[in-house]
């Protein structure tokens, strides 16, 4: 009789810890309350490539900023290149930054002719694409 009340007590022993885990697999508002989730989406760059041409002088490639040591800072031209090709495209685009590539440089001053220089537009993280329908 011993032995059987024995096997018993393993029997109810291994009920109670199997009861114990499930209560701990149960969530309540105060768990659900120490949850945080934080989800970061990011798309692949956006890559446009073409040529340009500088009819005009003092439009530098890129913006041109001289900052000094006190944190003032100055354009040296109005607008670039960059800034000009970008502004027709980021209202549709909605990238988090731009990054602009050149197949060389040429000087503020001075006119692009020719058959025009190749640049890529790079578009980082953009939130639409070209071929989605508005």
């Amino acid at each position: 009789k011993k032995k059987k009340t024995n096997d018993n007590n393993k029997n109810n022993n291994k009920k109670r810890k199997k009861d114990d885990n499930d209560e701990k697999d149960e969530k309540t508002d105060e768990d659900l309350k120490l949850l945080r989730v934080n989800v970061k989406l990011k798309h692949l760059q956006l890559y446009i490539q073409g040529r340009y041409l500088k009819l005009v002088r003092n439009v530098s490639q890129t913006p041109w900023v001289l900052w000094s040591d006190d944190g003032d800072h100055e354009r040296k031209t109005e607008t670039s290149v960059q800034e000009e090709i970008a502004k027709m495209l980021l209202p549709h685009i909605q990238p988090t930054s731009v990054k602009f590539h050149t197949g060389g440089r040429e000087d503020a001053d001075v006119r692009m002719l020719g058959n025009g220089r190749p640049f890529v537009l790079e578009f980082v993280n953009p939130h639409r694409t070209l071929t989605e329908e508005r």
